[in-house]
């Protein structure tokens, strides 16, 4: 009796071929996923944090540091004179009077420099005497600072639209224009390059974030890549 044997190779062929088509998609899934994590990451890691609580906690940082530097009063224009050479006057002079510290954004800038310089956590007003300072300017002053935490975060934002990272709402609600993102992909590569454009991200500390986020999803990659990649393996098995 005659045994005829036929290798049919069509389908190993097949799933030979399926391979780098696989990998492929892994390796670009693994960028997005990668990228998604590592921008959820760094807006965690920004100052003031993510919460709520954080930002009201950002936005009370900034009324102290004010404080720090300030003390509000009531600008009046005049100043009435009661007394001369220590005799009472019969009738009160009302004299005009000057604003002492009319560039209150300036000064509060230069003190928040020399915090930076000198490695302080607060600012101080650098002298015993107390800068006094119209009360509505610094409310104004204050409260246009406040408006810009969570800024430096939301220079993030449009990488995070581009690989879909939730973003808390408070944050998401910013402009996105403070930020930007690329991809280029080609047959054998995908990069996807997010980029903070917020003007004082350096000074900011946004490298040592950076430094942090690296660590921190290196580590994770390790643990996490190669179950991955055997389960996609598993796909096209042999």
């Amino acid at each position: 009796m005659r045994v005829v044997v036929t290798a049919n190779t069509a389908e190993l062929i097949r799933k030979l071929q399926a391979y780098p088509a696989a990998f492929a998609q892994f390796m670009r899934e693994q960028v997005r996923t990668e990228t998604r994590n590592g921008i959820k990451d760094a807006i965690a890691l920004t100052p003031p944090g993510t919460r709520l609580s954080d930002k009201r906690r950002g936005e009370g940082t900034i009324t102290s540091d004010v404080l720090a530097v300030f003390t509000p009063v009531q600008i009046k224009g005049y100043r009435t004179i009661t007394k001369v050479f220590g005799k009472k006057l019969a009738k009160p002079v009302k004299v005009k009077t000057k604003e002492l510290h009319v560039d209150v954004e300036g000064l509060y800038q230069a003190r928040l420099k020399r915090k930076a310089g000198a490695g302080r956590h607060r600012v101080s007003r650098g002298r015993k005497q107390a800068y006094y300072a119209d009360e509505k300017k610094l409310k104004r002053m204050t409260k246009r600072r406040q408006s810009g935490v969570g800024r430096l975060a939301a220079g993030w934002l449009a990488a995070a639209k581009e690989v879909e990272a939730s973003v808390p709402v408070w944050i998401a609600k910013r402009s996105a224009s403070q930020g930007n993102v690329k991809t280029d992909q080609t047959r054998s590569s995908y990069y996807i390059t997010a980029i903070n454009n917020v003007r004082y991200a350096n000074r900011a500390g946004m490298p040592r974030i950076l430094e942090r986020v690296a660590k921190l999803r290196e580590g994770k990659l390790r643990r996490r890549l190669p179950k991955a990649l055997e389960k996609t393996l598993q796909k096209v098995a042999l």
